[in-house]
């Protein structure tokens, strides 16, 4: 079978038929994704780019953790997803990270000469690193 790059969307007679293939030509077709695309392929906003891909994978049990522990990608995709932003309707924030909690505790004990607590952290918009460290 023939697989189109994932740039280029194929013509509905020449897309690859996802619901044929086996579980490792899927998978395979998704480590071409990774090595044409990079990391950023493998997220479900981009799976579902290709038509029926996403609901294959997911009715096989190849859900996005399993695809991912089968490419032997699971470290490299946490780390980028980390340094993704977050949309709130239309603002994009920064992820809380344990490094981004570590990084704003620190420099909230440099200026108040210990780490406050959470009450503080809520009355001063830190509301949301409260959340991160006890979720």
């Amino acid at each position: 079978m023939i697989l189109q790059s994932a740039a280029e969307p194929a013509p509905p007679s020449t897309r690859p038929r996802f619901n044929e293939m086996s579980d490792d030509e899927l998978v395979e077709f998704c480590r071409g994704l990774y090595a044409k695309q990079g990391i950023s392929a493998l997220a479900f906003g981009a799976l579902k780019t290709h038509p029926t891909l996403y609901t294959t994978l997911y009715h096989r049990g190849l859900r996005q953790s399993v695809l991912l522990e089968r490419l032997s990608l699971v470290e490299e995709y946490r780390k980028w997803k980390a340094d993704q932003p977050i949309r709130y309707g239309a603002d994009l924030r920064e992820r809380w990270t344990w490094e981004r909690v570590v990084r704003e505790a620190r420099q909230a004990q440099l200026t108040q000469g210990f780490l406050p607590p959470a009450a503080w952290w809520q009355a001063n918009g830190g509301g949301s690193l409260v959340q991160a460290l006890y979720l």
